[in-house]
């Protein structure tokens, strides 16, 4: 099984910060612009993940604030298993161009041969030298639990002749669910591909709605009844809130008798 994340998130709003150790009155206005990125895939004999936190802030200095002196560091926690944890980045000017990457690796059966992947915990900060932590974004298992698998990890064809067409949905199942996770159908896309064997990609057709994370593909399997077609790849990527999770999961063609 082909397994990965490939997480987006995204922060752009205004904020004001009063350190305390400036004289009263100064008001430091910034608009961050940081984003955190994950990712975890598989070699089929180890796993690897990568955590990187980057982005900028735009300050806007005001009376008795010329942000001289104030520093932003970018942090980014990566623990695969029970190896890994925080990992830190230099620090630079407030508005600097900030980047930090932490890389983890295990073996695939770190969770002890039960044919799972080992839990992939993450988090990207941005801690400010006067203000302490003001960006934060986080997923993973725990601190946030919304997260989806894509099934089936199957499929079986109507037709194996190579010449009518046969359909499979696909779709997310979200958990806790696609509304406690404030599932953005508008923003969340899908695709199939033909990984091997005999298998015509015709069409894909996105079904997402407030309701379900499903999509059809639409294929032709070639003469091979009673065995195996091919192997295909499901991609599907959900907007969950603030994140943009993107997993991939392939499934074998079976043919009928």
């Amino acid at each position: 099984m082909k397994y990965a994340i490939n997480c987006l998130l995204g922060l752009a709003v205004f904020a004001s910060i009063v350190p305390r150790a400036m004289a009263q009155g100064c008001r430091l206005d910034m608009t961050p612009y940081y984003n955190v990125y994950a990712t975890e895939s598989t070699d089929g004999t180890n796993v690897y993940t990568s955590v990187l936190t980057d982005g900028y802030a735009n300050f806007q200095p005001s009376a008795g604030c010329n942000g001289q002196g104030v520093t932003h560091q970018p942090r980014s926690y990566n623990l695969i298993s029970t190896t890994g944890g925080w990992g830190y980045g230099t620090p630079a000017c407030i508005s600097c161009y900030l980047s930090y990457e932490n890389n983890q690796q295990v073996p695939l059966n770190a969770d002890g041969g039960y044919g799972d992947y080992p839990p992939f915990v993450w988090e990207g900060e941005v801690f400010c030298s006067v203000a302490g932590d003001f960006f934060d974004q986080y997923s993973g298992t725990p601190p946030n639990n919304c997260d989806f698998t894509i099934v089936p990890d199957y499929l079986d064809a109507a037709y194996c002749d190579g010449i009518r067409h046969s359909t499979g949905v696909y779709q997310a199942q979200v958990v806790p669910s696609l509304g406690q996770c404030g599932f953005v159908p508008s923003s969340s896309t899908c695709s199939w591909r033909v990984v091997s064997g005999d298998i015509s990609d015709i069409s894909n057709t996105n079904n997402m709605n407030s309701l379900s994370a499903s999509c059809e593909a639409d294929y032709i399997a070639g003469n091979l009844n009673g065995q195996t077609a091919g192997v295909v790849e499901w991609t599907m990527t959900l907007q969950l809130s603030a994140a943009t999770i993107t997993h991939t999961q392939e499934a074998t063609v079976y043919c009928p008798q």
